[in-house]
């Protein structure tokens, strides 16, 4: 396996290099603290007129035709106004079917954003504080005392991401669709070395997020896909989405497709490959509305206290660089809140100015990178780019 070295750099494999927030999908992410402010309720938003979405399009033609993918769907919306969407390319290459805007598709570590917000629910609810240490769910972790809920969020914990462990890796790459349990990458992430001592530094480690998913089990009674059910979908309406731990995604999906494991470096089909690889650092399935949904939700804290909304976007400082942060399961980039997603097959990007109530989606079926970066996030900048005047 060839490991991408930015992402490697950073405590996120190839495997599952899942993007740390807004542009760029594999570096740090977000600007200085306290430049965006916690909000419930959202400014008014100026619809997209005419010209923006002439902008729009230049823009999707042509970062769509530098990207590597089959196809992409993207929204870009204010408010509660009619969102901009569009498509372009194909669903599957082996028919040419067309993408269409309803179809399923993996999200990838947007996922972290959905396990970060049931976190802060239960905060709200008295049920944990952030700096509670993890020996409490994890009394066999050594360092378990030393390491708080706060520091698996900001990517502070110092530990190494599962997805970077030998064993996983030659495990994932002999059987992309075999199944993995939570305890088997939370085991394989905190027995490596830790990367620096608790909350001393910043490292992308998936392994954080899936012991984040352990905590929200263990405090709701209730399995991570079942507590996901009832307190976001339902409560937000989002009927396209789930946490599957099986292989198969619902139809209508496209087919998602990687270089991974390619051993001559063309394009495979990786639709199938497992989620379980991913848990709740990456496994949710949805659809491009659904995500809408879910960005200016997560944006405006419409699911949580505007307290705990406070505390979502305090950034770890040992990640605030070059204009942006790692924040509590989020990133910040020059005033956008946002989050990339990569798995083999599938790129996602979610971002939402607080400034303008502007929420953008782009979901592509492929993690084939370029020079600009995988397909979703590379299409994001473009995108935010166009809606400057």
């Amino acid at each position: 396996m060839t490991m991408n070295r930015t992402l490697a750099a950073l405590g996120a494999s190839a495997l599952l290099a899942l993007g740390v927030a807004a542009c760029g999908g594999g570096d740090e992410a977000g600007t200085t603290a306290g430049t965006v402010p916690a909000a419930t309720t959202a400014p008014a938003a100026a619809p997209i007129d005419a010209a923006t979405r002439a902008r729009l399009t230049r823009a999707l033609d042509t970062s769509f035709r530098a990207a590597r993918a089959p196809g992409v769907m993207v929204s870009v919306s204010r408010g509660d106004g009619t969102p901009w969407t569009a498509v372009r390319g194909t669903a599957d290459p082996a028919t040419r079917a067309p993408v269409q805007d309803d179809l399923y598709t993996r999200i990838a570590s947007v996922t972290k954003t959905f396990t970060a917000t049931m976190v802060l629910q239960l905060v709200d609810e008295g049920k944990l504080a952030l700096d509670d240490p993890i020996a409490r769910w994890f009394p066999d972790l050594p360092d378990g005392d030393e390491i708080t809920v706060r520091m698996l969020g900001n990517m502070s914990s110092g530990i190494d991401s599962y997805s970077l462990d030998p064993t996983v890796q030659k495990e994932y790459s002999a059987d992309p669709e075999r199944t993995f349990t939570n305890d088997e990458l939370i085991a394989a992430g905190t027995s490596l070395p830790r990367r620096f001592p608790p909350g001393e530094g910043f490292l992308y480690s998936n392994t954080n997020f899936v012991m984040l998913g352990r905590i929200v089990e263990a405090e709701t009674g209730k399995p991570y896909a079942e507590a996901l059910q009832e307190r976001v979908f339902d409560r937000l309406d989002m009927r396209q989405s789930s946490a599957p731990t099986v292989t198969a995604i619902p139809d209508p999906h496209w087919q998602g497709f990687t270089t991974q494991f390619s051993e001559d470096g063309r394009p495979v089909n990786a639709t199938a490959w497992s989620p379980t690889f991913a848990g709740p650092a990456g496994d949710i399935v949805s659809t491009l509305a659904d995500t809408r949904t879910w960005t200016r939700s997560v944006g405006t804290g419409s699911l949580i206290s505007p307290e705990a909304q406070r505390e979502r976007l305090r950034p770890n400082p040992a990640s605030v660089g070059n204009g942006r942060a790692y924040l509590f399961g989020l990133g910040e980039e020059d005033g956008w809140l946002a989050h990339s997603g990569r798995l083999p097959g599938f790129t996602s990007q979610i971002a939402y100015d607080p400034a303008t109530d502007t929420s953008i989606v782009v979901l592509a079926n492929s993690d084939i990178p370029t020079d600009q970066g995988p397909p979703a996030p590379a299409i994001f900048k473009a995108l935010a780019a166009a809606l400057q005047p």
